[in-house]
């Protein structure tokens, strides 16, 4: 008797689906679990969007950031990424960065994390909504826009810095969000 050789023809390959982008309210998130190992008295310090070429941001969503938190127990400012594919140097997942002196004679301030309360995509949505951006993004629909999540000695209250262009040095029109309230604060030229 012949045994018949059957064999199951090849499962065709799935398709991996593009890794989502993230909002900056979860990357921080994200990152806060080690910064909390890091040091029990973990405040929020700054935290910025890194831009990669093979995943556009899209929505006030990108695929990495890059986040620092502050210890005033260490005097010490940390910083982590967070980023959702493994490319031009940046780690996926969450990785740790270099710890610096924590500067408290600076601008920046260190904020408690709870004041954290609005994510990056919505503090865009606000800006976008007031008549001088709608009239800048007229005249300039190319510009990129990008933000910064921070706390200084003009703006005390936690707030997103939503930036028309690639930093707020080379920027002339940006607008202040209320981090904590999601309200418009100011727009600076």
């Amino acid at each position: 008797m012949a045994a018949a050789c059957t064999s199951e023809p090849p499962k065709p390959k799935e398709k991996k689906a593009p890794p989502e982008m993230v909002g900056g309210q979860s990357a921080f998130f994200k990152m806060y679990g080690q910064a909390r190992v890091w040091a029990q008295d973990v405040q929020g310090y700054q935290c910025i969007p890194i831009p990669l070429a093979a995943h556009p941001a899209a929505d006030g969503k990108w695929p990495a950031w890059r986040c620092q938190y502050a210890s005033a127990a260490k005097g010490a400012v940390k910083s982590w990424s967070f980023s959702i594919a493994e490319e031009e140097g940046i780690h996926e997942g969450v990785f740790g960065g270099p710890e610096e002196r924590l500067n408290t004679a600076g601008q920046m301030q260190p904020w408690p994390i709870q004041a954290l309360k609005v994510d990056s995509a919505a503090a865009i949505e606000t800006a976008k909504d007031l008549k001088e951006a709608k009239a800048y993004m007229a005249k300039h629909p190319d510009t990129p826009i990008t933000v910064e999540l921070a706390r200084t000695k003009r703006h005390p209250n936690l707030r997103w810095r939503v930036i028309w262009g690639t930093s707020a040095s080379t920027s002339n029109f940006s607008v202040i969000v209320d981090a904590t309230t999601g309200q418009y604060v100011e727009i600076l030229h």
